[in-house]
């Protein structure tokens, strides 16, 4: 399926491929059907005062593709590695343009983690990223690790 979500759109409409799941975050998986999504000009926003059990975006899957384009993230903390975005299980994301502003992760990657799987990051912002773990802004482990 392939999904494109853009501004100003009224409500996030789901075709049982892109799933809004608990604490707002969106998830993208090979298993549901989710193989093709694209995110343009997007905000997302976290709380500056409490952190969420994961990240706000998971990407799951080796069929699974994903472009954030002109977007941001900030005010993103988690109990979990990649506050901002996760991707696992060979899935594949290119990041191009986007914002990560203050975000936190009590393990690893403040802003990504990239676990067995691939990520492109072009023209993208990092600012004010922590991590308790390894990798302050992006947590790299797996396929295409250097």
């Amino acid at each position: 399926a392939n999904v494109v979500v853009e501004p100003y759109t009224t409500s996030m409409t789901s075709n049982s491929s892109l799933v809004l799941g608990a604490e707002r975050a969106l998830l993208c998986a090979a298993q549901n059907g989710c193989t093709d999504l694209t995110l343009r000009h997007l905000h997302f926003e976290g709380s500056s005062s409490s952190s969420s059990a994961g990240p706000v975006l998971s990407v799951i899957g080796s069929d699974t593709t994903v472009s954030v384009q002109g977007s941001s993230f900030s005010n993103v903390h988690c109990n979990s590695s990649g506050c901002s975005a996760l991707v696992t299980e060979g899935a594949s994301v290119e990041f191009t343009s986007v914002h990560f502003a203050t975000a936190s992760s009590t393990t690893n990657g403040g802003a990504l983690a990239v676990v067995g799987a691939s990520a492109t990051v072009s023209r993208c912002i990092f600012e004010d990223i922590m991590s308790e773990g390894m990798g302050g802004a992006i947590y790299t482990a797996g396929i295409g690790t250097p």
